[in-house]
């Protein structure tokens, strides 16, 4: 019987994290995994992320995924970026995308903790019509955020906001950290020299 007990502690011990308990996360990705688990994700020019063509539970409204990794600490965030938005220079449908994706994120991680919808005081592009054009210029923000929260699958803070690629064209885009990105990061930059 004590032969037994210790050989279920020592397979306790041994068997992966990911196993023992942490849920799979956004996307099918869990914290703290290796990158090898995702095959799709290739380096990245930048040092620790990788480019996804595809995870484990992929999402339609998404053509692309990235993840930070290190070796040490394994994955510590994922992003998914989304499908362009055609002929929708106010807009409309790019804003309607973002907030079908909050409320989808908001059945798993809670109500989110901000919104913003903010243009720069400086900006010149207040007409409605050039809603992408501010985005795309970076003077205009529209995100929902969670940051105040104990979330589920290692999450720390979650953003999904909108993007676009010309005053015509805009997309949607989220991401998840990890509570280890951080460390993640630590990692990253001592390697960086």
């Amino acid at each position: 019987m004590r032969y037994s007990r210790v050989s279920l502690g020592l397979l306790a011990l041994l068997w992966p994290a990911s196993v023992q308990g942490q849920a799979e996360g956004p996307f099918g990705v869990t914290m703290g995994s290796p990158i090898s688990k995702y095959p799709s994700c290739k380096t990245h020019e930048n040092a620790g992320f990788y480019t996804c063509d595809t995870l484990p539970k992929a999402h339609a409204s998404f053509e692309m995924y990235s993840i930070q990794a290190h070796p040490k600490v394994g994955v510590c965030f994922v992003k998914g970026i989304g499908k362009d938005i055609n002929r929708d220079a106010r807009g409309v449908m790019t804003r309607a995308e973002v907030k079908k994706l909050a409320e989808q994120i908001e059945q798993t991680y809670g109500p989110h903790t901000a919104i913003r919808d903010s243009l720069s005081s400086r900006s010149a592009l207040k007409d409605p019509a050039d809603w992408l054009m501010a985005v795309e210029q970076d003077e205009r923000t529209f995100s929902y955020d969670w940051t105040k929260g104990d979330y589920p699958n290692g999450i720390a803070t979650i953003h999904v906001f909108a993007r676009a690629t010309s005053g015509q064209t805009g997309y949607a885009v989220v991401e998840f950290y990890f509570k280890n990105e951080k460390q993640c990061d630590n990692e990253l930059d001592k390697e960086a020299f």
